[in-house]
């Protein structure tokens, strides 16, 4: 049986990682986290990994997206560009890659599309696989996130091994999770520190930003961090228009920052201990009687967020009784009770998200459904927005 030889090129931060997954034992970490900012280059990180792991042994290997589109639109279609040889171990019917390691041995990558509803957790309960790749995990719930290790397993092998990796950025309905086991380094439960390892990527580590400036990778890398960041900043277009940004969203879409992810898009009004309810105290408030309504903020390279409000009028007793506030008349409230945030989601997987996220008692409860101005313009595709 033939061989793959391939030559693979990883940046400074790609190897770090492909070492940490390299690194086994009982006390290495088995949970590891690679993201923050955007085009820090890790989905070309997780693709070359993948690779490099695949043709160094016999192995299984998942690389998990939440729609179909952008896993062949990140990870497939680039392979081809970088390795047409492959193209001949391509199973188009499986969306997978299978390539021969000699002496009738073979390594398999599975390209998964988890879609909505319980299409992860069936995968979750699906064949096992020694390393496995989540890539936008932000978009992913933490059940959904922790269903995964059921199959990150193999059998015959030492502590350590297996090896989950979740690739992310700030924003999405599992972040508050990443940030908590990643960033704040929070555990609970049963979790353990050792078992998570998190790499903060910049798009200033990406290489690919600055080739046609004409400096060599090794001089790059070697530049000091603020100078790589500066030009990046000042002299890519990308860092450009990322520098240009709101600051709300300028902190995580360029810095990468987890720290004041509460209230991202209204960081100048925001404040967690009045504006953030206790779930039990929601359920006491909210009346059957009460108006409900769904919002949709409609993006697709940018975040699509949905919340799910309801609206209703406070004696001034109750107004008392739970914000501790003294008014002299009825007040009307709104409360969002329920949030889905998620990108580069094609219409149609967003809308099954939405009504898999509304419990059937609801539906007949929602008298409007809003959706920005933006999302009336698109026309002339397959799907329109709206």
């Amino acid at each position: 049986m033939a061989t793959v030889n391939l030559a693979i090129e990883l940046q400074p931060k790609q190897k770090l990682l492909l070492d940490a997954i390299l690194d086994t034992g009982e006390d290495s970490p088995t949970v590891l986290g690679f993201g923050g900012a955007r085009g820090a280059a890790k989905s070309g990180g997780v693709r070359r990994i993948a690779l490099q792991l695949a043709t160094s042994s016999p192995c299984i290997i998942w690389i998990i997206r939440r729609v179909w589109d952008d896993l062949n639109k990140d990870h497939v279609l680039p392979l081809w560009d970088e390795y047409p040889d492959l193209r001949q171990f391509w199973h188009a019917g499986e969306k997978k890659l299978v390539l021969p390691l000699g002496a009738e041995k073979t390594s398999t990558i599975f390209f998964i599309h988890a879609g909505i509803g319980g299409r992860s957790k069936r995968k979750s309960r699906g064949p096992q696989a020694r390393y496995i790749f989540l890539e936008q995990a932000e978009e992913f719930s933490q059940e959904e996130i922790e269903q995964l290790a059921g199959s990150n397993r193999e059998k015959g092998v030492g502590p350590g091994v297996c090896k989950r990796v979740y690739t992310f950025n700030p924003g999405g309905i599992g972040t508050a999770y990443l940030r908590r086991i990643m960033h704040l380094k929070e555990y609970m439960d049963n979790e353990r520190s050792g078992d998570f390892m998190f790499i903060q990527g910049f798009g200033w580590d990406n290489y690919e930003w600055f080739r046609f400036l004409g400096i060599g990778a090794e001089d790059f890398y070697a530049m000091p961090e603020q100078a790589r960041f500066e030009m990046f900043i000042e002299r890519t277009d990308f860092g450009r228009k990322l520098n240009q940004l709101p600051p709300a969203q300028r902190i995580g879409e360029l810095m990468g920052s987890f720290d004041q992810f509460g209230g991202q898009y209204y960081i100048d009004v925001w404040e967690q201990s009045t504006c953030v309810l206790d779930p039990a105290v929601v359920a006491r408030i909210i009346q059957p009687w009460w108006v409900r309504w769904l919002a949709t903020d409609w993006g697709f390279s940018h975040y699509a967020a949905t919340g799910w409000a309801t609206s209703g009028v406070m004696s001034p007793a109750q107004v008392l009784q739970f914000f501790g506030v003294e008014c002299s008349t009825p007040i009307r409230i709104i409360i969002v009770y329920r949030e889905f945030v998620c990108r580069d989601t094609a219409e149609p997987d967003l809308a099954a998200a939405i009504a898999h996220l509304t419990p059937q008692i609801e539906r007949r409860e929602v008298r409007n459904y809003w959706l920005s101005p933006d999302a009336w313009q698109k026309r002339g595709g397959g799907n329109t927005v709206h």
